[in-house]
């Protein structure tokens, strides 16, 4: 059999005496290439996962920056403010909150009306496109806060 593949006996004994000799790096040679496979394979599902995840990110950003999207949320939002403003008028209260209820109303109309002309005046600017930019900053530290002199009662032990 060994000489039909070209292969002298002492070659074989050779060989046979070298894998003795060293097997325990031939061992950790073989190890060190599966490791390497396996680095290789979570690797690639890192990737994909990372690529999934982005393309998942723009669909929500898209969702979020829609215009149309926007204009039924505003009208939602709207109606449900007029149905929470008709029901704080149907509900018997104090004189004074009636008068205040009405004072906010007069405030917000003013302040509509205030915007509505620094918007015409500004008419010769060109309109704002519907493009978010997205950047992310690192997180400001918190500020220590002075320590209450309260402190929790705590339950007796039994």
């Amino acid at each position: 059999m060994t000489e039909e593949k070209g292969y002298s006996e002492d070659f074989e004994s050779e060989l046979e005496e070298f894998v003795k000799e060293n097997r325990e790096m031939l061992e950790k040679l073989l190890e060190k290439t599966r490791r390497d496979e396996r680095s290789e394979e979570i690797h690639g599902a890192k990737d994909k996962a990372k690529t999934k995840a982005e393309e998942k990110m723009k669909e929500v950003v898209y969702f979020a920056t829609n215009p149309e999207m926007h204009s039924h949320f505003m009208a939602a939002g709207f109606q449900f403010m007029m149905g929470v403003n008709a029901a704080i008028k149907a509900m018997p209260l104090p004189d004074f909150v009636k008068e205040s209820i009405d004072s906010m109303e007069e405030a917000r109309e003013q302040t509509a009306e205030r915007m509505r002309k620094s918007k015409s005046d500004s008419s010769d600017e060109k309109p704002k496109t519907g493009r978010i930019e997205i950047s992310v900053s690192e997180p400001e530290e918190p500020q220590s806060k002075p320590k209450s002199s309260r402190s929790r009662k705590k339950a007796p032990e039994e």
